[in-house]
């Protein structure tokens, strides 16, 4: 029946959410990857004594994680299934999800911003701790997918990369994906630029050991370049952008002759099918979105 239908999304969304929360803390506090990395299950209090945890909290979380099938119990302890390893621990595999899935855990303890929203003030706290440190999971897929999979398809851009060029990261927040391409290209140049200083700050620690980076205060708004860069990377950026077209003026500005501009955006397709689990979670995430005061 209808009843039992909608019973069903309900009981889904209820599981749906330990899920999230019990794989981000497998995640965060390395459970995983040491059970991706052993030859044999390993016991509770193994896990526990070579990450130095909790023991009662491992165990708990073993409980957790076997109850909504995230990790297999066997007589001789727990294990982690081998796709799970791609899914949640390789964060160089282009089918890593494991850091989107950190992403709304962490962005569910900011989401007392609904409430400014909801009530149509407009304060938006958008470079809280909790939300950095979301983008820096929330977006590991996205630097992955550029080298392993934008690239090869571009193989000008890449010659251009090897042969070195200027490169700009715009709204690089704590510089993950400058962290992650710049050693594969060391002839090139990357300069980070973001709004937030405690992101600034973050990035420079992250890219400290990185020669060939560079990152500076500043916003997408006021770009004011001409002709600097062979490639400029907007990476979940123009969403928080009220004036985009303009910003993407700007970014063709500082572009050099035959140069690139590379957009990563959470799109859905409007005349595609909603239930479409890319539409989905795009969709479902309206209010996050929102909530940071963006669309």
């Amino acid at each position: 029946t209808k009843t039992n239908g909608y019973s069903m999304v309900a009981w889904e969304s209820l599981i749906g959410f330990w899920r999230v929360w019990v794989i981000h803390l497998g995640r965060r506090y390395g459970i995983f990857r040491v059970l991706s990395e052993a030859r044999n299950p390993l016991s509770s209090g193994e896990i526990a004594r070579s990450l130095s945890l909790n023991p009662h909290a491992v165990d708990a979380w073993l409980e957790s994680a076997h109850a909504l099938k995230v990790v297999k119990k066997t007589s001789s302890g727990y294990s982690l299934p081998s796709p799970l390893t791609t899914l949640l621990v390789d964060d160089g595999n282009p089918k890593f999800m494991g850091g989107l899935v950190s992403y709304y855990a962490l962005r569910s303890l900011d989401f007392d911003a609904f409430d400014a929203l909801f009530t149509g003030e407009t304060r938006y706290d958008t470079h809280n701790s909790h939300l950095t440190e979301a983008f820096v999971e929330g977006t590991k897929w996205d630097h992955t997918v550029f080298l392993k999979i934008l690239l090869p398809k571009l193989p000008t851009l890449r010659r251009t990369l090897n042969a070195g060029s200027r490169v700009l990261d715009l709204g690089c927040g704590a510089g993950g994906w400058i962290a992650k391409g710049a050693p594969h290209f060391p002839k090139s140049h990357f300069t980070g630029v973001d709004p937030d200083e405690r992101s600034i700050q973050e990035a420079r620690e992250r890219c400290r050991h990185i020669p060939n980076v560079g990152f500076a205060p500043g916003k997408a708004e006021e770009l004011d370049f001409e002709e600097e860069f062979e490639l400029i990377y907007l990476g979940e950026v123009l969403y928080v952008i009220r004036d985009k077209q303009s910003v993407m003026n700007a970014c063709y500005r500082a572009l050099k002759p035959n140069g690139y501009i590379v957009v990563c955006e959470a799109v859905s397709d409007p005349s595609g099918n909603t239930w479409r689990d890319e539409n989905t979670l795009v969709r479902g995430a309206l209010l996050d979105y929102m909530a940071q005061g963006g669309r």
